[in-house]
Parts: C-alpha cells; structure tokens; sequence
C-alpha cells in the first residue's frame, strides 16, 4: 500500500501477504519526514509569518505578531532567554543584544506541523539620552491646495517612540505622518513627540491649506451723467456670487450691481470675492467710471400772445434743450 504528497512514496512490503493497517503507514511516514493522515491522506501544509519587529529595550518591552496560514494558534518561545523573554506575544528586553523569537505550529488533524520560523530583534541599551529630531515636507513649504495632502517624516536619533499631534488631537504613531485630503482652508499645527527611555522631545510643522486661486473680472464701463443709472457686470471665475461696493460714494453709489451718478467726476467700483471651503478670495478689482459734465442747456423764449398794447401783458415760456435742471 503506498501515499503520496509531494511526489515522495511510501512503499510498504509485507512477507505475510496482509496490508498493513493505515495507522501503521502513518507512522512510517512520520518517521521519514512525510505527513500523513490516519486515513493515509496527506495533510495540508501551512506557514508562519512575523509582523515587524518590535523596537525593544533594557526593562521595556514590545508586541510580536505571529500567524500561521492554517488561521492555528502560533506558540512564541524565545530563543536567547538572557537577551529576552516572551508571554503570550509580548517580548521583554533582558539585556542588550541580539534576540530570537522561534513560533512553532504543531498542526491538527487537518493540518501538518509548520517550518519553525526565527524572528530577530535587536535588544537596545537603556540610554540616558533624549532623542534629538527633524521633521522634513513635502511639498517643501507644507503648503497645498483643498484636498491634497502633506507627508511629514521624522528623522530622528536615539527614539524609540513616535507621537504626532494636529491641534492637539493625536494622528499618529510611526516616524512618518500623512495629512488628510479632508482639511479646509487654514493652518495647521503638527507636533511630533519622541520618546526613549530618557524622556521626550518635540518637533513641529506648520501645514497650510490654500483655496484654489479665483479671478473676477467687469463687463464694459457703462456712460454715466450726473442723475443716471447703469447696470455693472462682474463675474468670478468660481461662479462663486461678487460683491460691489463704491469707493467714490460722493460721485457715485451702487444697490446690488446699479450704480447711480451723483455728480460729474471719477466713479469707482469695487469688486470682492471672499470664497469658501474650495476657493481662495479672490484679489480685488476695481472698475473705473467716468461721470460726464451735463451740457449747458440752449433756451429760447416765445410769447404769447407775441404782441400787446400798452399796459397789457402776455406769458413768456422758456424752451431749453437739453433740459435745464433750473430757470
């Protein structure tokens, strides 16, 4: 009787003529390194990762991450029990050195045994200085538009720890931090704090959010007399509504986008565009209106009736153009 897993056989020879029960073959195939079920099926094969190392020191500690494809409990033991300890998945720094974390999968009924795997970490000393940092953009000047993102990195010395901050508000544990694309237009505080067994240390970067640029621009000046209105157009290019307002009110005034001539002179019209959450303001135009003198009105007189007697009288009606604003 024979079974098979990865091309390898097991041949059974019986003088007797009796085939030997499957047990027995299972237990031959444990002897010569083969797995085997009970049923002489071959069992499943599984492995064992790790997670990152844990950054561990004299007196503190860190957690390991260990599992087995098959989803069965991995079994962590340490290897250089003077350097480092382990319980449960959390390895305890004994003293400085290198230290090896052996995880073992002793398989089931469904599963075989998996390959022993070996991850080292470097145990550090205790240090009695604190950890010195910089923090470095991109982009450079930590200045984006709505709904981009900045990357901080923190190059540090001797940390062991990382805590960023934005306003006061944790974000972060590693040595990098990325800004999320959600931030309104404003400035923002980041700190980052690193620690080692000596203490703490801070860094911080100020993150600014810009609106995307807008411009605004006037229709054609109307022409204005002193007791005329007109109508000014101004549009921004967000769409975004434009506010007016006169900056000569002695010669000119505006209700909504009508503006209305007071006196002969230089009218000026400002426009702003303050933005919002997606738009930055916009700079500031101004659209310059000439008020033209009114011309000097020609009169002429009729009477009525054009001729009388000594002692009579008769009506004098002016007749001006353009129109006289008094007689």
């Amino acid at each position: 009787m024979s079974s098979s897993r990865a091309q390898s056989t097991i041949i059974v020879a019986s003088q007797s003529g009796r085939v030997p029960s499957p047990r027995v073959v299972a237990a031959i195939g444990l002897l010569i390194g083969l797995s085997v079920a009970a049923d002489c099926s071959a069992l499943t094969s599984q492995s064992i990762s790790f997670g990152a190392p844990p950054n561990v020191v004299v007196g503190g500690s860190g957690s390991v991450a260990a599992a087995a494809s098959s989803d069965l409990p991995v079994v962590l033991s340490s290897y250089t029990p003077a350097t480092c300890t382990v319980a449960g998945s959390t390895v305890s720094g004994v003293s400085a050195g290198p230290c090896y974390i052996l995880a073992n999968q002793a398989g089931n009924a469904s599963y075989a045994a998996a390959l022993q795997q070996v991850l080292a970490i470097t145990v550090a000393s205790a240090t009695t200085a604190l950890p010195t940092c910089t923090i470095a953009t991109s982009p450079a000047n930590a200045t984006v538009n709505v709904g981009a993102t900045v990357s901080l990195a923190a190059s540090c010395q001797n940390a062991l720890g990382y805590r960023w901050e934005q306003d006061g508000v944790a974000v972060g544990s590693t040595a990098n931090c990325t800004t999320p694309a959600s931030l309104a237009i404003g400035s923002y505080a980041y700190k980052l704090t690193a620690s080692n067994t000596a203490g703490t240390t801070t860094a911080t970067a100020t993150v600014v959010i810009t609106g995307a640029a807008q411009t605004i621009s006037f229709g054609a000046a109307p022409t204005l007399l002193p007791g005329g209105s007109a109508t000014v157009s101004a549009t921004a290019s967000s769409g975004l509504p434009v506010a007016l307002s006169s900056y000569t009110p002695s010669i000119c005034t505006i209700a909504g986008n009508t503006v209305s001539a007071l006196a002969a002179g230089r009218c000026y019209i400002i426009a702003n565009q303050a933005g919002n959450a997606s738009y930055a303001a916009a700079p500031q135009q101004a659209l310059g209106i000439t008020i033209g003198q009114a011309a000097a009105p020609t009169c002429t007189l009729s009477a009525d009736p054009a001729a009388v007697s000594a002692g009579g009288a008769t009506t004098l009606t002016a007749s001006c153009s353009p129109e006289a604003a008094s007689y």
